[in-house]
């Protein structure tokens, strides 16, 4: 089996941002591909999912594990050009919406008049939906094990632990941190993971001056998660649109002297475990 890789084509967070002063970073909203041989399982169906689109060639299913619906975690579902090829499949699946309400009717809203001009049902490849809730464990393909955890964000979200052949990958996003101890639940959820895939939306300074209650993070308080679980990597996620590359920059700099196994992904990122 070849070793296993995590491909992030999205790495933003909020909106897309296709400027020049956010080129190096990238400016795709959520999309990240973890192949086991294989097996793709996809996080999230942002812009991103337009990049990762160009890489499925030959590839025959995905399943999709959606952390919530906010636009920018979905927007680019009615672009995927691979739901046009009836010899592909897709499984999607979410476990934050309420009782009574169903991802595939939500995902489905997303091409209706006024928002699309095509419905979902112009696609031709082999679309399936399963809702669960939020704490349920389930397995993918024959031996990935799928954990989830309920996150603290704006509606719900749902944070998603694979554990599989040589990799172990914790994605949690989007959350907002409760003070300066990491929550123990969240703690042991991500324990010992190979990589820790983190809201950093903003900076702790950021966070006290203007953003407590929208919902999401910092790289320091996702730092200390790491640190709490002693994840093998971790890797700073979701970065906030006024964030250009100067300003990534900086905190990468910030980051990596503070922790050595830390790096700031990207769009197009191509990440393996040593």
């Amino acid at each position: 089996m070849k070793s296993p890789v995590v491909c992030f084509w999205g790495t933003r967070g909020s909106a897309p941002c296709p400027e020049p002063s956010h080129a190096k970073y990238g400016g795709h909203t959520s999309c990240i591909d973890v192949i086991y041989g294989d097996h793709h399982i996809v996080f999230d169906a942002g812009t991103g999912l337009q990049a990762l689109d160009r890489s499925l060639a030959g590839v025959g299913h995905i399943d999709l594990l959606l952390s919530h619906t906010h636009f920018d975690h979905v927007c680019g579902f009615p672009h995927f050009k691979a739901l046009f090829n009836p010899n592909f499949s897709c499984h999607i699946r979410a476990g934050h919406l309420p009782e009574g309400e169903y991802i595939e009717a939500i995902m489905a809203g997303l091409m209706e008049p006024p928002y699309f001009p095509m419905p979902m049902s112009f696609f031709n490849a082999q679309l399936s939906f399963t809702d669960f809730r939020v704490g349920e464990r389930f397995i993918l393909g024959s031996d990935i094990r799928v954990g989830t955890i309920a996150l603290n964000h704006t509606n719900g979200a749902t944070g998603y632990r694979l554990d599989g052949p040589g990799l172990s990958v914790c994605y949690i996003t989007d959350i907002e941190h409760d003070g300066l101890v990491p929550d123990p639940d969240l703690a042991t959820f991500v324990s010992q993971a190979d990589l820790l895939i983190y809201d950093c939306s903003y900076t702790d300074e950021e966070y006290d001056a203007f953003a407590k209650g929208r919902g999401h993070s910092t790289w320091q308080a996702g730092m200390r998660l790491a640190k709490a679980g002693s994840v093998g990597n971790f890797a700073i996620f979701h970065h906030d649109p006024a964030h250009d590359d100067i300003a990534m920059d900086a905190i990468a700099a910030e980051a990596t002297a503070e922790m050595s196994n830390c790096f700031v992904a990207r769009d197009g990122l191509v990440w393996q475990p040593a």
